[in-house]
């Protein structure tokens, strides 16, 4: 099994003129471009949670990174499929949904101000707050690292 890539190789393989060589100024509005269009995207998917929010009330927004979609689940699903996983002896991924839904359902979380994604990949899935304020915060540190 390969070694799963660092948050930084990833963001480089994704946006590959990060690690041209280039002067600092040229890297410094690459950034600026880059952050903007990461914006963009992260404004839609905060969109399709509130939506999906208004309408199921407490969940994820599951994006399948393989398969380029997405797709809301309410709490009520999560806890299937944490069952699920429970039944069939898989520990790790019923144990990774119980945080998840821990997350989302304790009380905790305020969905006023954040969106909570569930980015799943062919091995492995993760949930992310993204805060509806500043979305490509955590994103924009990353691509400062660059300059």
């Amino acid at each position: 099994m390969s070694k799963r890539q660092s948050r930084l190789e990833l963001l480089a393989s994704y946006f590959p003129e990060l690690t041209e060589q280039k002067s600092r100024s040229d890297r410094e509005q690459i950034v600026k471009f880059n952050t903007v269009a990461v914006g963009i995207i992260l404004s839609d998917q905060i969109l399709q949670f509130s939506k999906g929010f208004d309408k199921y009330g407490p969940g994820v927004l599951a994006i399948r990174i393989h398969q380029k979609d997405a797709e809301y689940l309410p709490v009520v699903v999560l806890e299937e499929d944490e069952e699920l996983a429970r039944k069939e002896g898989n520990t790790e991924i019923a144990d990774a949904l119980r945080e998840g839904i821990k997350l989302i359902s304790e009380g905790n979380f305020n969905f006023n101000k954040g969106a909570v994604i569930m980015l799943v990949d062919e091995s492995h899935f993760e949930f992310l707050v993204l805060d509806k304020e500043d979305p490509t915060g955590s994103v924009k540190a990353m691509f400062e690292e660059f300059t």
